[in-house]
C-alpha cells in the first residue's frame, strides 16, 4: 500500500523503472514524482485526498493518467515528452500546468467541475481535447439568441496544425431535443483569456 510520500519513495525506489501504477488508495499530503529518467507511463487512479501533485524531471514520460484523485493543483516541470494526459474527475481550477508541455497531443479534463480558465495554455501540438462538464466558457455566435437549453461548455478542441489555430465543437439542443454541434475556430495569438473568448467565431 502507498499512503504517503515516504511510502511512495520506498515502493518506487528504483529510479530506472519505466512504469508506475497506483489505484484505489487513501493518501495523505501532496505527492511528488520526480527524477525517474526512464519512466514512460504514470497511472494514478482513485487515490483519495491528494490536493497537489508535482511531476518533475520525468524526461521520458509519455502517458500520464491522474484521475479520480481530487487533485486541486498540478505542477509539471521538465517532462518534455508527455503526449497523452488524462486528469479527469479531479478538482482542478485552471490549465496553467500545460504551459511547458509542448508535445502534448491528447488531453482529457472531463468532470473537473471547478475548471474555469487557462485555454491560452493549450499547446499547438494538441490534437484532441476532451472537456465535458467543466466551466470553461465559449462565445456564442454573433446575433444568436441565447437559448435556455443551450449547452454552454465546449466538448472537444482540435488543433488544425496551423500556428495558433484551434477549434471548439459546441453541443446544443434544438426545440425538439435533438443534439447538434457547431464548429468554432480560434485564430490569432491570444495573450489573455478575455481575448480568446471574445474572438471565437463559427466556420460554416
Amino acid at each position: 500500500m502507498v499512503n504517503n510520500q515516504n511510502e511512495f519513495n520506498k515502493e518506487y525506489n528504483n529510479k530506472e523503472t519505466t512504469e508506475i501504477k497506483i489505484k484505489n488508495e487513501d493518501f495523505e499530503g501532496q505527492l511528488i514524482v520526480e527524477n525517474y529518467p526512464s519512466l514512460e507511463i504514470l497511472y494514478l487512479r482513485g487515490i483519495d485526498s491528494i490536493d497537489k501533485i508535482i511531476l518533475k524531471n520525468l524526461t521520458q514520460l509519455q502517458k500520464c493518467t491522474i484521475s479520480d484523485c481530487g487533485v486541486q493543483e498540478l505542477v509539471i516541470e521538465n517532462c518534455p515528452q508527455i503526449k497523452e494526459l488524462n486528469v479527469s474527475n479531479n478538482s482542478l481550477t485552471n490549465l496553467e500546468f500545460l504551459k511547458n508541455v509542448e508535445k502534448l497531443q491528447k488531453l482529457d479534463v472531463d468532470d473537473n467541475t471547478t475548471l474555469e480558465s487557462g485555454l491560452e495554455h493549450l499547446p499547438q501540438s494538441l490534437k484532441e481535447f476532451s472537456c465535458e462538464n467543466i466551466k470553461l466558457p465559449y462565445q456564442k455566435e454573433q446575433g444568436e439568441d441565447q437559448e435556455k437549453n443551450e449547452l454552454q461548455q465546449p466538448s472537444k478542441v482540435f488543433n488544425e496544425g496551423k500556428k495558433n489555430l484551434y477549434g471548439i465543437i459546441v453541443a446544443k439542443k434544438d426545440k425538439e431535443g435533438n443534439l447538434t454541434k457547431k464548429f468554432f475556430k480560434l485564430e490569432e495569438e491570444y495573450k489573455n483569456e478575455k481575448e480568446l473568448h471574445r474572438d471565437i467565431y463559427p466556420i460554416m
